[in-house]
């Protein structure tokens, strides 16, 4: 599943900073970064889960992917780490969306 969270505390729903319409430029309130845009390599897991594999991060939010089922506004943590020897960061986060992208054995 991909799944778009921004982080609970942000003051509201990361989407009302989003224009509806496009006007042919960058609509994003926070500027998006691969795991390679960053200085040092960052991992992410759901706390008390597996490694997930982020794909964007940003001041808003994270786009990540995962084998394990979500469903959209539900409650999570997020545990990053910059390095082996860093303590993780804990992010509660929302889900504001997800997407099945794949089966595994048929089921979801």
């Amino acid at each position: 599943a991909l799944a778009l969270v921004t982080p609970a505390d942000a003051g509201g729903d990361a989407r009302s900073s989003v224009p509806a319409q496009s006007s042919g430029r960058e609509r994003r309130a926070f500027t998006r970064l691969s795991p390679f845009d960053l200085k040092e390599p960052l991992t992410a897991r759901l706390k008390y889960g597996e490694t997930i594999t982020l794909l964007d991060v940003s001041a808003g939010g994270a786009l990540f992917e995962t084998s394990n089922r979500l469903r959209p506004e539900a409650d999570l943590v997020l545990e990053l780490t910059g390095s082996p020897s860093d303590s993780p960061t804990q992010v509660v986060s929302r889900i504001l969306g997800c997407e099945v992208v794949g089966l595994r054995g048929g089921v979801i």
